[in-house]
């Protein structure tokens, strides 16, 4: 059986109206499934982002694994089509690590929304750092805007188990936008 939330919007998100939910399984409390909503005014607006994320018995000492579900899609410099999520929270790229003592799964979720779910993701690859604007940024984008739909049509045609209901009621509130 599983339990769905949303984080309070008291939390410190980028923007409190953008959400982040949660589902967790009853018979697997190493298992958590986060949906993240696209940030307003960027590429990622109007989509859902869906990472299954996995406690290690060591947690919360180790950091957790996650897996996002990329359709098979390269989206994002740091989320490959193969499902790998990159970020130095999880130990999957350099830079700042989990510390066991204060790192959070709140702070890994809004990590991913704040740090990869950004308005020039082109930015985000190695060596483009400062090219946000340049032809080949706005192509980018564009590049995501259209795999974002495709991956909005797939994921309302075959929701993830347990999120029919918030697939459905995303797309209703938002869909006209894609």
């Amino acid at each position: 059986r599983a339990k769905r939330g949303e984080l309070p919007p008291s939390f410190d998100t980028p923007d409190a109206n953008q959400r982040i939910a949660w589902q967790a399984f009853e018979e697997r409390l190493d298992l958590l499934r986060a949906v993240i909503e696209g940030p307003a005014d960027t590429p990622y607006e109007g989509g859902l982002y869906i990472f299954d994320i996995m406690l290690p018995s060591q947690y919360p000492s180790v950091a957790p694994k996650a897996f996002y579900w990329a359709y098979n899609k390269y989206l994002n410099p740091n989320l490959y089509a193969c499902g790998k999520v990159c970020l130095s929270l999880l130990g999957t790229w350099s830079g700042p690590g989990w510390e066991p003592e204060t790192s959070t799964l709140l702070q890994l979720l809004v990590s991913i929304q704040g740090l990869i779910l950004i308005e020039q993701p082109y930015c985000n690859e190695p060596g483009q750092q400062r090219d946000g604007g340049t032809a080949q940024s706005v192509e980018y984008n564009k590049a995501c805007q259209a795999g974002i739909v495709d991956n909005m049509t797939k994921m309302l045609q075959a929701p993830p188990e347990g999120l029919k209901d918030v697939v459905e009621g995303f797309m209703a509130r938002e869909g006209e936008g894609l």
